[in-house]
C-alpha cells in the first residue's frame, strides 16, 4: 500500500482528513541522531522498555480447582490449559513470540506434576484448594495468590527463578498465571504477591494474574502483557480491539484477536518505526508480518508529541484476525500522559473522521 506521507502533510491529514495533494515543505531541521522515542533512559514503567520486551522468562500456570467444583466447560483438563499457554497458534506464548519477531520467549516453567491429563515441565501445576470456590473467592487477591503459590510448591522447585541470587523471585524472573474454576469469571486482573516464602525464596511478584478457565486466550495475553511488559490498561482510552490494552473480555475460544499497536511495540523495543524526515511516496508494508510503522513529529516541539501510521491486515489465522479495521492506522501519541486517568486526556488515541 502506498501512501503519500510528509510530517506536515500527515499532520494536515489527521487534523482534516483531507489532503490537498499539495507537497508540504519541512519546517526546521531534524537532529541528527534522531530522537529515540522508546526512551530507555526514562522510562513509563520498569518492564515497559526495550530490556523489559527482551526479557525471556518462564511462565508457570497454576490450574486451581474447590472442593465443589470440578474443572468445567472450555478448558477440562491440564492439556488443555498447557495447550491454550503454550501451543501453537492461538497461544499466549506464540502470541508474544509472533508479536515481538521472536524477541520475548514465554518458556513452560520447570514442573513436577503430572497428575491425569497433565505432563512434567508442561508448565501447567494442577492443585486442589481445600475448600469451596465461595470461600477462596472471600478471600484477598493477595490471599488467593499466596494459596495458590503454596499448594503449587510441592511439584514447583522456586529456588530455581532466582536466576541473579538475591533471595527474591519477581516478575523479572518469572511469569505467574492462577487459572480458577470458575465458569462465570470472562475477565481477569492482576494482584501483587508478599509475604510468601517457597524453598527459601521470596516471592517479590509485583503481578501475579487470576483468570478464569473460561476465559478467552486474548484476555490470558493481555494479563500477562501486565506482568511482562508493565503494560497499562486503556479500556476508557481509543485504541478499541486494536491493540492488547484494549478491552479483551469474554468467554471460551480465543476472544477477539489484535496485535500491540506500533506505540506498545516500540517502548518494548520490537519495531524501530521509520521516522519520517522528508515529504514523499513510502510503502507502508504489512504490520503484522514486518512491524513496518512511520513516525511523524515536530522537531520544533518536544518529542511526547507524535503520529504513529500502521497498515494492518485482518487475516484468519494471524493474530490481527479480529482488529476492528482494517488499512491505514494513524495514533497520535501524548507520552507526558501516560499515567492520566482522564479518557479525555489519552496518552495514546485511534485518529477517526469527525
Amino acid at each position: 500500500m502506498y501512501k503519500k506521507l510528509g510530517r506536515s502533510l500527515a499532520l494536515a491529514l489527521v487534523a482534516t482528513l483531507v489532503s490537498t495533494g499539495t507537497a508540504a515543505n519541512a519546517a526546521g531541521p531534524y537532529p541528527n541522531p534522531l530522537p529515540d522515542f522508546a526512551h530507555p533512559g526514562s522510562p513509563h514503567r520498569p518492564l515497559f522498555t526495550p530490556t523489559g520486551g527482551d526479557l525471556d522468562r518462564p511462565m508457570l500456570v497454576i490450574f486451581g480447582k474447590f472442593t465443589d467444583q470440578a474443572h468445567q466447560n472450555f478448558s477440562a483438563s491440564p492439556a488443555t490449559i498447557a495447550s491454550r499457554f503454550f501451543g501453537g497458534f492461538p497461544s499466549v506464548r506464540d502470541y508474544f513470540a509472533s508479536a515481538s519477531f521472536n524477541k520475548l520467549i514465554l518458556t513452560p516453567a520447570q514442573e513436577g506434576d503430572n497428575t491425569a491429563g497433565g505432563a512434567v515441565n508442561d508448565g501447567v501445576v494442577s492443585v486442589g484448594i481445600n475448600m469451596t470456590q465461595a470461600a477462596f473467592d472471600a478471600q484477598s487477591a493477595a490471599d488467593q495468590n499466596k494459596q495458590m503459590l503454596e499448594a503449587a510448591d510441592s511439584n514447583v522447585n522456586f529456588a530455581q527463578f532466582d536466576t541473579n541470587n538475591d533471595n527474591h523471585v519477581t516478575n523479572e524472573e518469572l511469569i505467574v498465571v492462577q487459572v480458577k474454576t470458575a465458569p462465570t469469571n470472562q475477565c481477569g486482573a492482576n494482584f501483587s504477591v508478599s509475604g510468601v516464602t517457597l524453598d527459601g525464596k521470596t516471592m517479590s511478584l509485583a503481578k501475579m494474574a487470576i483468570v478464569g478457565e473460561d476465559t478467552n486466550t486474548m484476555t490470558w495475553a493481555h494479563e500477562v502483557a501486565h506482568q511482562a511488559g508493565d503494560m497499562r490498561d486503556f479500556y476508557g482510552f481509543g485504541v478499541g480491539q486494536l491493540d492488547i490494552a484494549g478491552p479483551t473480555c469474554g468467554s471460551a475460544g480465543v476472544g477477539a484477536l489484535r496485535e500491540p499497536n506500533s506505540w506498545q511495540k516500540l517502548h518494548w523495543g520490537w519495531i524501530a518505526p521509520t521516522i519520517v524526515t522528508t515529504d514523499g511516496y513510502y510503502s507502508v508494508s504489512r504490520y503484522d508480518t514486518t512491524g513496518a510503522s512511520y513516525l511523524l513529529y515536530d522537531p520544533s516541539k518536544n518529542t511526547d508529541n507524535y503520529f504513529l501510521v500502521e497498515n494492518r491486515v485482518q487475516q484468519t489465522g494471524r493474530y490481527d484476525q479480529n482488529a476492528s479495521d482494517h488499512g491505514l492506522v494513524i495514533w497520535r501519541v501524548d507520552d507526558a500522559q501516560f499515567s492520566s486517568q482522564t479518557d479525555s486526556i489519552r496518552p495514546v488515541d485511534i485518529m477517526r473522521p469527525d
